[in-house]
C-alpha cells in the first residue's frame, strides 16, 4: 500500500468515527416524540451489530477525543521534524581559522593551526571526535592540475562517475579526539583547539579543513576508526531511522607560505 493510500484509508476510517461521534451530540439534544409515534423517540432501537446506535456513538466520541490528542501530537512531531518550527533548539557552531608558520630550517616549515569553534545556538554542544588536514596547492605543474580537474569534473567511458570536487594532494591528517566528557561549548561562547604541521619548505601554498564532528549524529568515534567513515546513530526513539542532523562543522582555508 502506497503512502497515499494509507492516508487516505485513514481519513476515511476517522470520517466515519467523527460521523458517529455527531450521532451522539444529535441524540443528546433529541427533541422528543415524533408526532402520531409517541413513545418512538429518534433513535431510540436502532440496533447495529447487536449493540444500540447510541451505544456506539458513545464509543465513537471517545475514540475521537483519542484521536484529536493524537493528531495534536503527531503534528506537533511533524512540524519539530518536518516543517522545522522549533529550529531554535538545533545547534550551529561557527569555525574560524588562525594560521602561522615558522621556517625551521633550509627544508622545513613549521605551520600551526587555531580554530576557533563559535557556538552561535542556544543549546550545548559536545564535540568527542575532528581532525584537521592540509593539502598542498602549488607548487603543482600543469598535466598534474589537468589530472586533478578531470578526476573531480570529467566523465569518461572508463570512469562514469566523477569526485565533484578537487582531491588535492594530502600532506598530512590529524585526527584528534576528547574524552568521555568531550569538549562542551556554552551557547555563545568560544574554545579553541590547536593543529600542528610541518611541511617541505618547497609548497608554496596550502589548503587547510578544520572538521569537527556533532556528537549527537555520530557519537564516540572509536580508535583507528576514520572519522569521515562513521556511521550516523540510530535514533532511541524510532530505531530504525538515523539521528537527524548535521554530521558536523568544518572551516576549509587557502594558506599561501611567503618566500624570504
Amino acid at each position: 500500500m502506497s503512502r497515499w493510500a494509507a492516508i487516505g484509508a485513514i481519513a476515511v476510517v476517522a470520517g466515519v468515527i467523527w460521523a458517529l461521534g455527531s450521532l451522539e451530540l444529535a441524540s443528546s439534544q433529541d427533541p422528543g416524540p415524533v408526532d402520531g409515534l409517541e413513545g418512538v423517540s429518534g433513535q431510540a432501537g436502532i440496533m447495529l451489530f447487536g449493540l444500540e446506535l447510541s451505544d456506539w456513538a458513545y464509543g465513537a466520541r471517545v475514540v475521537q477525543a483519542l484521536l484529536t490528542v493524537v493528531a495534536i501530537v503527531v503534528g506537533g512531531v511533524f512540524a519539530w521534524r518536518n516543517a522545522y518550527i522549533f529550529r531554535h533548539n538545533a545547534p550551529h557552531v561557527n569555525v574560524s581559522h588562525e594560521i602561522e608558520h615558522v621556517f625551521l630550517s633550509d627544508e622545513y616549515v613549521y605551520i600551526t593551526v587555531t580554530a576557533t569553534l563559535h557556538n552561535t545556538s542556544r543549546v550545548n554542544i559536545e564535540f568527542l571526535n575532528g581532525y584537521s588536514r592540509i593539502q598542498q596547492v602549488t607548487p603543482a605543474t600543469d598535466e598534474e592540475i589537468e589530472r586533478l580537474y578531470a578526476e573531480a569534473f570529467l566523465q569518461t567511458p572508463e570512469t562514469s562517475e566523477t569526485l565533484g570536487y578537487i582531491q588535492w594532494p594530502t600532506l598530512d591528517f590529524v585526527p584528534t579526539g576528547w574524552d568521555k566528557d568531550g569538549l562542551t561549548v556554552e551557547p555563545g561562547e568560544k574554545e579553541t583547539q590547536t593543529f600542528e604541521f610541518i611541511v617541505s619548505r618547497d609548497v608554496e601554498s596550502v589548503i587547510i579543513t578544520t572538521y569537527l564532528y556533532n556528537s549527537r549524529v555520530v557519537g564516540k568515534i572509536p580508535v583507528g576508526m576514520d572519522p569521515r567513515s562513521a556511521p550516523r546513530l540510530k535514533s532511541k526513539l524510532l530505531r530504525w531511522r538515523e539521528v537527524e542532523g548535521p554530521r558536523g562543522w568544518d572551516r576549509t582555508s587557502i594558506y599561501t607560505i611567503p618566500r624570504n
